[in-house]
């Protein structure tokens, strides 16, 4: 209950903040763009050419056997032993080895990486320090995918080949948060990457939101924020909370 609660604040505090928010789009397959040389993991650090870099080294979850081991995000903002165009994801093999690479325009861009399950695919995400951020799947062979615009730390792999997570649909007028004019539409959306099939679990109405809290094997945990009337959207103690539940559909 106590997780529940610290998270439930998190998502809040972000939605109070958001200030923008992109439409999801398709996306094709791009070029993958070659790994650059001398860098390699050693006692859980970065090393460029021998130079030790000061950044994060994340292990990839137990249960995973993908042939990635650690992965690190890097740019020459931190450290003038990184170029420019090596600003990136960096993926390392299990003897420390760099094995793919992910360019980045800046290494700020970063906000999270997701692995599937079975880690067969990825979801990177990006954007400033705004709450909304940019979904990208990521498939087999790191092949890049759909994007999805979302709010940050509202998505979860329901299994291997699909997740949910929290869309913004669009700008709900008439809305105050904060000082602001706006406010946003959020649904809660199943994706399924084999078929490229979205299958929306809860929409967004004129007097509702839902956000993801949860996935179990069964069902997804949701919040709902909830008004009587449009014109309350603008008076945050007219905004109703409740969690509700539904059921994850059928693969296939």
């Amino acid at each position: 209950m106590r997780i529940w609660r610290q998270r439930k604040a998190l998502l809040l505090v972000g939605i109070m903040c958001l200030a923008v928010a992109a439409s999801g789009t398709a996306c094709s397959g791009e070029a993958r763009v070659p790994a650059p040389e001398g860098f390699s993991v050693k006692d859980g650090r970065v090393f460029r050419n021998g130079t030790a870099l000061e950044c994060e080294v994340y292990p990839v979850p137990d249960g995973i056997e993908n042939g990635i081991t650690f992965w690190s995000v890097v740019g020459s903002e931190m450290s003038d032993a990184v170029k420019a165009e090596e600003t990136g994801v960096l993926f390392f093999g299990p003897e420390g080895a760099l094995a793919e690479f992910l360019p980045l325009d800046s290494e700020s861009e970063y906000q999270d990486l997701i692995w599937s399950p079975d880690g067969g695919r990825f979801i990177l995400a990006t954007g400033g320090d705004r709450p909304d951020v940019t979904f990208t799947l990521y498939g087999e062979g790191m092949k890049k995918g759909k994007e999805f615009s979302g709010l940050r730390g509202a998505i979860e792999w329901a299994d291997p080949l699909r997740f949910v997570y929290t869309r913004i649909d669009d700008v709900r007028e008439g809305a105050v948060a904060h000082g602001r004019s706006f406010w946003f539409r959020f649904s809660v959306v199943l994706y399924d990457a084999p078929a490229d099939l979205e299958t929306v679990l809860k929409e967004a109405t004129d007097t509702q939101n839902f956000i993801l809290i949860s996935v179990s094997d069964d069902d997804v945990s949701i919040l709902e924020k909830s008004v009587k009337s449009v014109k309350d959207w603008s008076d945050e103690d007219k905004i109703f909370d409740r969690e509700i539940s539904v059921p994850i559909p059928a693969a296939g």
